[in-house]
């Protein structure tokens, strides 16, 4: 009798702290979950500003500009204007870049 009893104590504080251990994963990747999904709700809004301003020409041939090119132009215009940040797109028309 007493080993049914000292058995059903321990099968009853496993589950105990194991289901406090599961709830605590739970709640943990719900939240983590939530703020990777919506990176907005955590992290200051992007801020875009057109900004003007002239370059070599010579840094662009028509449209098919090379990567090269286009790292001198970014690198010009991150000195130039003080622009911290990555490059996320690149397009070269006749009157813009």
């Amino acid at each position: 009798m007493m080993g049914k009893k000292s058995f059903c104590g321990w099968i009853r504080w496993i589950h105990l702290y194991l289901s406090m251990f599961s709830f605590a994963a739970l709640l943990f990747f719900a939240l983590t979950g939530i703020t990777l999904n919506h990176p907005s709700w955590t992290e200051n809004r992007q801020k875009v500003e057109m900004l003007e301003g002239n370059v070599d020409l010579s840094w662009i041939a028509g449209t098919d500009t090379s990567l090269a090119e286009k790292s001198a132009i970014v690198d010009h215009l991150k000195k130039e204007h003080n622009i911290r940040g990555r490059l996320t797109e690149f397009r070269v028309s006749e009157s813009e870049c």
